[in-house]
């Protein structure tokens, strides 16, 4: 618990709620002593606000850029909101251009989407009253200084720890890998999966995010100091953190076999799964080490583990039938060399931090900027995207039209804040329904609870001493859980506000229930237009997302059989299709998740989507688990049966994508398949039998060249089939999720 709390209290979204409390109230306590009785000190707060919304991690040119960027619009939006709030039809004319064109531009992306909100967030703010409308100007330019003293200071703290954000994200994928590596022991272990499942697909979304994060900063940013010693150490770190995720979701096993297989011995199992948590906890362990900057090498208890797994084999054998369960033993044999794999992985990492390695060419830097994925800002894809098949276009229009409603709403009643509805309305709308509701309930719960704790504290005591501490605390963690935890967030931001007003006004709880009304409002609004207004079902997309997943399987499995055939082949090709891979595989599974979020006659064919997406995921297991042997191992020769084997896994893999696009399927004759299956399977009843021919002879030991060729053809033999039928399985369901 005290570990996490320090990774927490050093992560950069607390730097920055922590930056943005003390600048703001340094601000407002400075400038009220330098502009007594003005507005300045508030519009120079407002800059910092803006500043802080747009300030997204990245390299430090895009970051800086961001945050200049979202400032330029803020600036725009807040002033011409001032030139036209006296004129009503030309008011609503530039609330809803501007409105438009700033959801708009989140096409391009988070960093576009945050300094879009900046912009959005001040056409509320314009209807704050700062002032004389005479010195509106004025105010800009304050909220102009606000926005520079926020970007000088943080430049600063970036100058004196250049290392936090990179740092942070390699530190929270650690953990976020162990979490996966401890959900992966308890797997096996257990007979409804399903839950498991679930988490560990949710797991490698937030594990992709990580690792896009991270090669945005730490190969963008380092592309020319790959020489440098800490910038190599953390991109060496990385490189491990990928391979360990693949050996990770690599899985040489079918569960229900497995079940089956073991069911008389389940208790040889136990070992991989103590391996599996001990491997979890040791890089959390190693992740607190980055963290604190520790370079103390320690040992580790896997190599014992390892020992125990390899007895646990051997007492196996002891107890049962080896001539009918020698099959049995070399899936136990493949499993252990899978974890010794992960132990060797671990083990790099442990003497990387310790200082200890030393590694001529960093793996992924020799071509970085094929590693990155590159945001598209062209302006024609702005162009592209002007219609009405475009989620974004839908998204700003019916945007738009709800902040138009809300405003209306609030000048027909005259309700005193009206920028709290189109706050709420702003903060709350996203393109797709599901995401829009999930905000909404966490922002209402929030709010609610903001009000509550902020009313029992007004009704205990009127000491504004005591208002200013909530207040700062409450703007920082307001910050700090913005992206990570919005309920939290909301609730932070509710007290804030409510304590800033109890401060300035003499009526607190009017202001606690007009804060309430004005959420209601305004997610009301937002639930209303994203439900009838041009609304965005996952059902109606999610064949976009099967599609890009199933062809990057696709061009995964390829890239696995090229280096099994091209034994020389430079993995470059095979790093990039396994990482767009475990992308695609992500957002399909995020869709999935978002479309469980909707109503339920909107759910089209729940369960027929969900057998695809699991076969998906586990396909994708099935082929990191044949990736990660041939990249391990020396292998023999691939037959023409090996590729007769991928060539049917493709075709079957291309039906799907023809049966989603209404297309013809392929004439490839899939009973080439089954001649090259009895192949492999009689060229390991041929080894089988030299084995027993050994044994008869008093061969006791298992000859090495004959054991890797056994394990070689149980493998390949077992994923090739594993794969074949999953491949079917997911034609079948394609098939059914279609009609």
């Amino acid at each position: 618990m005290t570990q996490q709390l320090l990774l927490f209290l050093k992560t950069y979204d607390f730097r920055k709620g922590i930056l943005f409390a003390v600048l703001g109230f340094g601000v407002f306590l400075g400038g009220s002593f330098l502009f007594p009785g003005t507005p300045f000190p508030i519009a120079m707060g407002m800059g910092i606000l803006l500043s802080a919304i747009s300030d997204v991690p990245g390299t430090k040119k895009h970051n800086l850029i961001g945050i200049a960027t979202g400032i330029l619009f803020a600036i725009v939006s807040f002033s011409l909101v001032h030139l036209t709030k006296y004129n009503t039809w030309l008011l609503l004319t530039t609330i809803s251009v501007l409105v438009f064109f700033l959801s708009y531009i989140s096409i391009f992306g988070l960093r576009a989407s945050m300094v879009s909100f900046s912009g959005i967030l001040a056409v509320a703010l314009g209807f704050v009253n700062v002032g004389p409308d005479a010195d509106f100007y004025k105010s800009a330019i304050f909220i102009i200084v606000g926005s520079g003293v926020y970007i000088l200071v943080n430049s600063i703290i970036n100058l004196i720890k250049p290392k936090q954000i990179a740092e942070q994200l390699l530190v929270e994928c650690m953990q976020l890998t162990a979490d996966y590596l401890k959900i992966r022991g308890q797997i096996a272990l257990t007979k409804n999966r399903k839950p498991l499942l679930d988490k560990l697909l949710g797991l490698q979304i937030a594990i992709n995010a990580k690792h896009e994060n991270i090669r945005e900063i730490v190969l963008r940013e380092n592309a020319n100091a790959i020489g440098s010693g800490y910038a190599r150490r953390q991109l060496l770190i990385f490189v491990e953190l990928v391979d360990i995720l693949e050996l990770a979701i690599a899985n040489p096993i079918n569960y229900e076999d497995f079940d089956e297989k073991f069911k008389e011995y389940p208790r040889v199992l136990l070992p991989f799964t103590n391996l599996l948590n001990t491997s979890s906890q040791l890089i959390k362990e190693l992740s607190f080490k980055i963290s604190h900057h520790s370079i103390t090498a320690q040992g580790n208890e896997l190599r014992k583990i390892l020992d125990d797994i390899n007895a646990a084999i051997e007492d196996y054998k002891q107890h049962v039938n080896i001539q009918n369960r020698r099959e049995n033993v070399l899936i136990l044999r493949n499993l252990a060399d899978y974890e010794e794999r992960q132990i060797q992985k671990i083990e790099t990492i442990e003497r990387i931090i310790a200082d200890d390695y030393t590694f001529d060419e960093a793996k992924e830097a020799l071509e970085p900027q094929r590693f990155i994925t590159s945001q598209d800002y062209s302006l024609r894809r702005l162009r592209d995207n002007f219609n009405f098949s475009s989620i974004i276009f839908k998204h700003a229009l019916r945007h738009t039209l709800a902040v138009i409603t809300g405003f209306l709403i609030g000048t027909y009643f005259e309700i005193s804040n009206t920028y709290w509805i189109l706050i709420t309305i702003f903060v709350i709308m996203r393109p797709n329904y599901g995401v829009t509701k999930k905000r909404t309930s966490e922002r209402v719960i929030g709010t609610v609870i903001g009000a509550l704790v902020a009313f029992a504290i007004i009704y205990i005591t009127d000491n504004h001493y005591i208002y200013g501490i909530i207040t700062f605390f409450a703007m920082i963690f307001a910050f700090t859980y913005i992206q990570r935890n919005y309920l939290k967030a909301a609730t932070a931001i509710t007290i804030n506000i409510i304590f800033v007003f109890a401060i300035l006004t003499s009526d607190p709880f009017n202001i606690i229930s007009s804060r309430i009304i004005d959420t209601i409002i305004g997610a009301g609004l937002s639930m209303i237009f994203n439900y009838f207004f041009w609304p965005v079902w996952e059902s109606k997309t999610l064949a976009n997302f099967l599609q890009n997943s199933l062809k990057a399987n696709e061009n995964y499995i390829d890239e696995v059989a090229k280096i099994y055939i091209e034994k020389n082949r430079i993995i470059t090709e095979y790093k990039l299709s396994r990482k767009m891979a475990f992308i695609q595989m992500g957002n399909l599974h995020a869709a999935f998740q978002r479309m469980t979020q909707e109503p339920k006659s909107k759910q089209n064919k729940m369960p027929e989507l969900y057998e695809v997406v699991v076969i998906q995921h586990t396909f994708l297991s099935a082929a990191a688990a044949l990736g990660t042997y041939i990249q391990s191992h020396e292998t023999t020769e691939a037959s023409e049966y090996f590729k007769t084997y991928i060539n049917g896994i493709k075709a079957r893999i291309s039906n799907c994508l023809a049966l989603l696009s209404k297309e013809d399927t392929t004439k490839f004759d899939f009973s080439a398949v089954e001649k090259a299956h009895k192949y492999l399977g009689n060229i390991y009843k041929e080894l089988d039998q030299e084995r027993e021919e050994e044994l008869a002879a008093g061969q006791i030991a298992i000859s090495k060249k004959l054991q890797s060729n056994l394990k070689e053809i149980r493998l390949v033999y077992d994923q090739l089939g594993y794969l074949y039928n999953l491949s079917q399985d997911l034609e079948n369901n394609m098939r059914k999720f279609v009609s």
